[in-house]
């Protein structure tokens, strides 16, 4: 199914077949109208590339200043500069593999976490600052806040600390006597909300009343439907994707589905920009999407190889897209961004 992405809005938007050439004709429709465009379509090259170690990339997140990326995988953290690609810093703290990492909201530190053990470190110098082990219980989780980090295990259950404490505040769990894994965590910005993803649903939590907003059932047919969520840092739109090989776009506001965008192969990874305007997917098969949420409009097809890309996210100003893949290597695309469609 890699010679055409199907896209398909669940309210106005009926669904669309985009074949691939040189160039693409995208059908849009805007305010009951249809239009046609002509998108470029050509085969890009990654602006920074970083050869693969033969280890899966776990996580990559960029800091705030958009100055440093950091990849997590096998024991490995490792901090690089992100407009050229020279690595900064090379972290062997951790006694396990190393799933997740998350910058605090002003950067200046970064936490990473294996099966039990999160460091926190400091961005300027990668120098260890704080170590939390939580033996016997698996993290399948981390987001880092302005003022709470929550961290999720295999039961299904997130817990607050306090970013500055680390004391424990509140858990959260909408079913504990339904265990079930966590899949992915994000804070959006102030720890408004908290997005937690499990295999078969995508819960938005508030975190001020420590009560669930919205609760979004994914279809279950797949043995895994969801392997990996995101959410906007206004906590207004979120996304999860899975085996189906769907990425489904919520309506936090309005707790509903926006929106689905279907690529037809496993997907490993995705990732939202901050402001919520452009999606991306990374596929087994080696395959990247990215598409303007907005205009439903496809803005990059690439499969720089065959290995699944397991990792991904966005720069802070959303025009640069992060990649990593089974093999430990990184690509950095450049991600083109559409104007606003007109409003009704």
């Amino acid at each position: 199914m890699q010679g055409s992405v199907m896209l398909r809005g669940c309210t106005t938007w009926p669904w669309l077949v985009l074949p691939y050439g040189g160039f693409m004709a995208a059908l849009l429709i805007l305010e009951g109208s249809v239009q046609s465009q002509e998108v470029p379509q050509h085969r890009p090259a990654p602006k920074v590339a970083i050869p693969g170690n033969q280890k899966p990339i776990s996580a990559l997140v960029v800091s705030p200043d958009g100055q440093s990326l950091i990849s997590v995988g096998n024991e490995i953290v490792r901090l690089w500069e992100f407009k050229t690609g020279k690595l900064k810093s090379f972290l062997k703290e951790h006694d396990g593999y190393v799933y997740f990492t998350s910058f605090t909201p002003d950067g200046k530190r970064f936490a990473t976490s294996s099966y039990d053990t999160i460091i926190v470190s400091e961005s300027a110098t990668a120098q260890q600052i704080n170590t939390v082990r939580d033996k016997g219980v698996a993290i399948t989780g981390l987001s880092v806040g302005e003022k709470f980090i929550a961290i999720g295990g295999i039961r299904g259950t997130v817990r607050l600390f306090d970013a500055v404490t680390w004391k424990a505040i509140t858990e959260l769990n909408d079913e504990p006597d339904a265990p079930r894994s966590i899949k992915a965590l994000g804070l959006t910005k102030n720890d408004t909300r908290l997005l937690v993803a499990h295999s078969s649903d995508v819960c938005i939590w508030d975190v001020q009343t420590k009560k669930l907003y919205a609760r979004f059932d994914v279809d279950n047919k797949t043995p895994n439907p969801v392997t990996s969520a995101a959410i906007s840092e206004d906590g207004k739109i979120a996304i999860s994707a899975g085996w189906a090989g769907v990425v489904n776009v919520y309506d936090v506001d309005n707790k509903k589905v926006a929106a689905e965008f279907m690529v037809g192969d496993y997907i490993y990874s995705v990732a939202l920009s901050r402001d919520g305007r452009t999606v991306a997917a990374g596929c087994r098969d080696g395959w990247i999407f990215a598409w303007d949420l907005q205009r439903r409009q496809l803005l990059l097809k690439v499969r720089p190889s065959k290995t699944g890309v397991t990792a991904m996210t966005f720069s802070p100003d959303g025009k640069t897209l992060v990649t990593g893949d089974e093999d430990g290597a990184i690509n950095v695309w450049d991600c083109p961004t559409l104007p606003a469609p007109p409003q009704p």
